[in-house]
């Protein structure tokens, strides 16, 4: 029997077809991912799930042997679960180079930076391993050679395709061969945003119009008219929480007024509003359709950590994890027990090539998975809340769109992005505006299949796509707020008159805040207001290890060997004993980072240390001083003083009061001797000389004159300290 079958671009769409269908039997629907798994063939092969990607991809990664060069261009980390945490790169970057019918090798060379040929060559030598080892297990991720299903697509008379958005270089090429037995009809629907996308059909289209077009003969079969005709608002709010009053006030009215909560959607182009729209939401009207997260779920799982569950040596690990995993959890019928049966299932299929794994990482790996489960909001009301891909194929009477800015609309990273512009343009591969123009479509086919349209704000910040497409008529201030107006007062400058204490403890530090703003000075030194207690972060941690590893490292060395030695044995013990993975890496980048030092030290590796992270104290022209100085050695007659600086910044963080006031004290401890002021560049191993230390001295006691008479603390002059200041609503600024 003759049929037809209907594909759409999104399970939204397909859902909202169906539901259209009142009358007979459902007509056989599939979507545009699952009709092309359907109808493609490669011979002898299976298509690669995810887990078994994943897995072999760590493989012919943690098998890679880079020579010298390759190691400085590209650092891998040889441990598991720090792989997995940067492996999805490759698998998006492999992904994008299959969508779009490219070879590594094809990638110009030419016109581009010399170290970027080297990472694709890296990544060439990584990816042919992969593919060798897909291969061998008759898997395929890649569709270079296939066939068409003919025989399931014989019984469909025709097959009726809406394509929403674009279609990839590859998916054209199925279309091409299905077409050579299968009458096809394409539906799209072209506006300004995705016409030039649609140039590979060869034929002239219009922007605004739906299409029917007969596939390969290209004849239009029917063209529809289909302006933009919704009343767009757009609604500037002070705050996120005065969104969240906007939507839950509008949502009120609406319901109020009979309109279906069926046919309204709040869009959130930045999820994390979920958590205000939850707290706010008393009437229990809006349904989060992307669900919650499983934490309950993650806390049970994470018994699996547990050495004390059993663990059957003479069954797979898959089956030990299928075990272990039914005894945590009870009930397999709920939503999300089906789930992770299903997960689990995939590793079964896979079960004799997962076995090579640690048991631990393989749990690991399946805790991640569950980490990614959502909770179905079933207590909610009917009004959707939802992203906007899960908008697509749907009509609305009411949409709201909340953070409408220019960073959220278009929503497209820079680093998502691989290759060059200019590299892509000669791949003719999607570039940045490419990424940009869909989801742009994607907003513009909403607004269209739209009655009204609020897009909200804050403070006018609106994305630009309202004006490209001549739907912006001007601010509306949003009269809704969940909270009452604050009592606005005057701010009025602080009059203050105060000194320095007596026993007041002057650091390098402290002269550099005061020389830049002296009501910063004020509140951090004399009034004592500290920053509530932030944790520090990698870089700072790592620099104060390397400071610490250095003490040890010279405490008792003869020489500089001796001393790398020491440094590198216990920077390891560090690396073994902790379990951060971004850590893990930086320290082993470290190692390589201070082969420059090393190397240097060679040649300038001291007679003899006098002090390591010396601590001293000193009086000078009536302040008290204080400090820390890294090291005091002695080569030949000449005294050095030597500050480590372990930065990327390293001669923005070379102070030259820290120079006059560390100089001056150790002159005095050593009057018989030269004394030289260096600083030490820890990555690279450059030793720079403090060359003006005379003039920095009479700097220093000129700032400390201007120390000592300081009463107003004004602020600074300038604006630029205020960035990132702590202080600055202190200063109304």
């Amino acid at each position: 029997m003759d049929q037809k079958l209907y594909v759409f671009s999104s399970s939204r769409a397909l859902y909202s077809f169906l539901q259209s269908h009142k009358e007979g039997f459902l007509p056989q629907t599939l979507t545009l991912g699952e009709f092309f798994s359907e109808v493609v063939i490669v011979e002898g092969k299976k298509k690669a799930p995810l887990i078994l990607k994943k897995f072999l991809l760590f493989q012919a990664l943690k098998e890679f042997e880079c020579n010298d060069k390759e190691a400085q261009i590209l650092f891998f980390e040889k441990n598991f679960l720090g792989y997995l945490e940067s492996s999805s790169f490759l698998l998006d970057f492999f992904n994008e180079l299959h969508q779009n019918c490219i070879q590594i090798q094809d990638i110009p060379l030419k016109d581009i930076y010399g170290d970027y040929e080297d990472h694709l060559q890296i990544l060439q030598k990584i990816y042919e391993s992969y593919q060798n080892k897909l291969s061998a297990l008759g898997y395929y991720d890649r569709l270079d050679e296939f066939k068409i299903f003919d025989a399931y697509l014989q019984k469909f008379q025709v097959i009726e395709i809406y394509i929403d958005g674009f279609i990839s270089v590859v998916e054209q090429k199925i279309l091409q061969e299905i077409a050579k037995n299968n009458a096809l009809i394409l539906h799209l629907d072209i506006d300004k945003f995705n016409l030039r996308h649609y140039d590979f059909l060869g034929i002239r289209l219009q922007e605004d119009i739906k299409y029917q077009i007969s596939y390969p003969s290209l004849q239009i079969l029917q063209s529809t008219s289909n302006p933009l005709r919704s009343q767009i608002h757009s609604i500037s709010c002070d705050l996120r929480v005065g969104e969240c009053a906007f939507i839950l006030q509008k949502v009120n009215e609406w319901l109020s007024g009979g309109v279906d909560p069926n046919k309204i959607a709040i869009v959130l182009p930045q999820e994390d509003l979920v958590d205000f729209l939850k707290i706010c939401d008393e009437g229990k009207n809006l349904n989060f359709a992307m669900g919650f997260e499983a934490k309950e779920l993650q806390k049970i799982l994470d018994g699996l950590k547990n050495p004390l569950l059993k663990y059957q040596p003479n069954q797979s690990k898959v089956t030990n994890l299928i075990n272990q995993t039914h005894q945590l959890l009870e009930d397999f019928h709920t939503e999300l027990g089906k789930k992770i049966n299903e997960i689990l299932f995939s590793y079964q299929c896979v079960d004799e090539i997962l076995e090579s794994l640690d048991y631990q990482d393989l749990v690991w790996i399946f805790q991640k998975e569950i980490e990614k489960l959502r909770i179905s909001d079933v207590k909610g009301g009917k009004v959707k809340v939802m992203g906007m891909l899960e908008t697509r194929g749907e009509s609305f009477e009411k949409v709201i769109i909340a953070d409408f800015s220019p960073e959220n609309i278009p929503q497209v990273s820079h680093q998502d992005m691989f290759l060059n512009t200019k590299i892509r343009n000669a791949l003719q591969m999607p570039t940045l505006r490419d990424k940009q123009e869909l989801q742009k479509h994607y907003y513009l086919e909403l607004f269209k299949n739209t009655q009204e349209v609020y897009v909200l704000c804050i403070q006018q910040g609106i994305a630009p796509l309202v004006k490209e497409i001549g739907a912006f008529n001007g601010f509306e201030i949003s009269p809704y707020t969940l909270f009452d107006k604050a009592i606005s007062k005057e701010y009025q400058n602080e009059k203050i008159s105060s000194g320095i204490a007596e026993d007041f403890v002057c650091s390098a530090s402290s002269l550099s805040v005061f020389k830049e703003c002296k009501r910063k000075f004020y509140y951090q030194y004399i009034l004592r207001l500290k920053e509530s207690q932030q944790e520090e972060n990698i870089s700072q941690e790592i620099g104060t290890l390397t400071h610490q590893l250095l003490e040890k490292a010279y405490k008792d060395c003869k020489n500089a060997k001796e001393a790398r030695e020491i440094f590198l044995s216990q920077l390891q013990k560090e690396i073994n004993n902790i379990k951060e993975e971004r850590k893990k890496i930086q320290l082993e980048l470290l190692k390589r980072e201070m082969e420059g030092f090393w190397e240097r030290e060679q040649d300038s590796f001291p007679d003899s240390i006098l002090g390591l992270e010396v601590e001293f104290k000193d009086q000078n022209w009536g302040l008290k001083f204080g400090g820390k100085i890294d090291r005091i050695d002695k080569k030949g007659e000449c005294i050095r003083v030597i500050d480590y600086k372990y930065s990327n910044h390293f001669s923005s963080s070379c102070n030259p009061l820290q120079s006059a006031l560390y100089w001056s004290w150790v002159s005095k401890k050593y009057p018989h001797n030269e004394v030289k002021m260096y600083f030490y560049d820890l990555k690279k191993g450059e030793l720079l000389e403090s060359k003006k230390l005379q003039e920095e001295v009479i700097k220093l006691e000129e700032l400390v004159q201007e120390l000592k008479d300081e009463k107003e603390f004004a602020m600074s002059v300038k604006y630029s300290p205020c960035r990132g200041c702590i202080y600055r609503i202190l200063c109304h600024r």
